[in-house]
């Protein structure tokens, strides 16, 4: 599942052992790439997998995008995990609206698998 837009927006997903992981890039701000983060974060929980979101590639986290990341918890129960390294306007998005201490953040990827797999 992947989505390109004019500034380089992506939506990667891959599936491995134990988790769901959905690779975001660029900017979210067109109502098709919120769709399509949307339809990945669903597919996620219906593999009853842990879905993480890899944040690594991504500037800025956008109000929009962030609220389709939080409706997760109506949805699946959770909210996906996080995974870095996040960039400064990420990290400043997610404390200024309060919502960095719901999310399960980790400094990477590989971090946040290993962690799954010790669970």
């Amino acid at each position: 599942m992947a989505s390109s837009g004019p500034a380089g927006q992506a939506v990667l997903v891959t599936e491995c052992t134990g988790v769901f992981v959905v690779l975001l890039q660029g900017t979210f701000d067109h109502q098709r790439d919120l769709d399509l983060l949307d339809m990945a974060l669903e597919a996620g929980h219906l593999t009853a997998k842990q879905v993480i979101i890899d944040l690594s590639r991504t500037k800025d986290l956008s109000a929009r995008m962030l609220n389709t990341l939080l409706r997760q918890r109506h949805r699946a129960g959770s909210l996906p995990w996080l995974a870095g390294p996040l960039s400064a306007p990420v990290t400043r998005r997610l404390e200024i609206t309060g919502t960095l201490k719901h999310f399960t953040v980790f400094a990477t990827l590989r971090e946040a698998a290993a962690h799954n797999r010790d669970q």
